[in-house]
């Protein structure tokens, strides 16, 4: 007997009293509303991981991007002190605000195996999208000509370790850390720009 029928004969079966229909009414609106409810529940849960993933999406579309993306060391020769520019560009599409860099500069023998300490800032600016700052940093002494040949036989290496921190439109902390070198392995690099480091580069 196919379940179609059963349901038939079970239904003849029962007693289609006044109060029975109301009850069964009563539980097949509540099945229906049951219903309803958990697919409402369900959309609204779609529906909130939607708006999130869009504003993750726009988030990570609009955000400041601070970052270090050139730097040129100079008086990199006996007798001088060399002196490196790094240049810093917010490459998203909002202001980057409360602006902090700060640079260590270091002559040591590859590889470099301690952690440099970074200098306190001196000011906090706001950086505009697209727009570019500077930093300056300088060795202590001036260069021997024996330091000059480390450098150059990869036995020594010109480290410059930075820290740019800074609040974005979103106000969220993000920060960039980076490591370039001159000298070590990878040589003297073409028109005195620094190689990042294999290590040390890193930003949220």
């Amino acid at each position: 007997m196919s379940t179609v029928r059963q349901f038939i004969y079970w239904s003849a079966s029962i007693g289609w009293t006044s109060e029975a229909i109301t009850a069964a009414s009563t539980a097949a609106l509540a099945f229906i509303t049951l219903i309803l409810a958990v697919g409402t529940l369900c959309l609204w849960l779609a529906t909130k991981r939607l708006v999130r993933g869009a504003e993750k999406t726009a988030e990570r579309q609009l955000r400041a991007y601070v970052i270090n993306w050139r730097a040129i060391i100079s008086n990199v020769t006996a007798g001088e002190i060399p002196e490196v520019e790094i240049e810093v560009k917010n490459f998203g599409q909002t202001p980057a605000y409360r602006v902090r860099h700060v640079a260590r500069i270091t002559l040591a023998i590859f590889p470099l195996i301690e952690d440099l300490a970074l200098p306190p800032a001196l000011s906090r600016i706001t950086v505009g999208p697209g727009s570019i700052f500077f930093l300056r940093a300088r060795l202590s002494e001036p260069l021997g000509a024996d330091h000059v040949d480390g450098l150059k036989s990869g036995e020594l290496a010109i480290y410059v370790v930075g820290e740019i921190r800074y609040v974005d439109a979103f106000a969220r902390d993000r920060w960039t850390n980076y490591r370039l070198i001159y000298g070590g392995p990878r040589g003297i690099p073409p028109q005195n720009a620094m190689f990042s480091d294999t290590e040390g580069n890193e930003a949220n």
